[in-house]
């Protein structure tokens, strides 16, 4: 994973965040494993950073200058559409929005499923040996 800090090869790091949040999401929901929360975490506290206005959020206009303002004066619709509601489902209870109830658009809007399916790990599968020994690091 990535943060601003060290980011060198894209332009529009508010962009870049949505997949990379929705990822970490999607991750997150289907371990359980708490490192992904850490890494979306840590893309929060870059957007603080780097891209915290006094109204609102910018994209940043070049991420090589580290000299003075690099925002864009430009909050993104998204934003809060997608990128914020990641992050707030990324910390939120695995039963909010829960992915066995409910799939997601392109825009992040999640849609009822008329069967539930089972595809979101819960606390006692994460803890189970087996679950544990496939999703360890080796």
């Amino acid at each position: 994973y990535w943060s601003i800090d060290s980011l060198v090869i894209f332009t529009d790091p508010i962009s870049s965040y949505i997949e990379t949040l929705e990822s970490l999401f999607y991750f997150y929901r289907l371990t359980g494993d708490p490192k992904y929360q850490d890494m979306a975490w840590e893309i929060f506290e870059s957007i603080e950073k780097h891209c915290k206005t006094e109204h609102g959020y910018s994209s940043v206009e070049n991420i090589m200058d580290n000299q003075g303002d690099i925002t864009s004066d430009f909050q993104e619709s998204f934003f809060f559409a997608e990128t914020l509601k990641y992050l707030f489902l990324i910390f939120s209870d695995k039963s909010l929005i829960s992915l066995d109830d409910y799939v997601f658009n392109t825009e992040a809007h999640p849609f009822r499923l008329s069967t539930p399916i089972k595809v979101q790990v819960w606390s006692y599968l994460a803890s189970w040996s087996p679950f544990k020994t496939l999703f360890s690091e080796q």
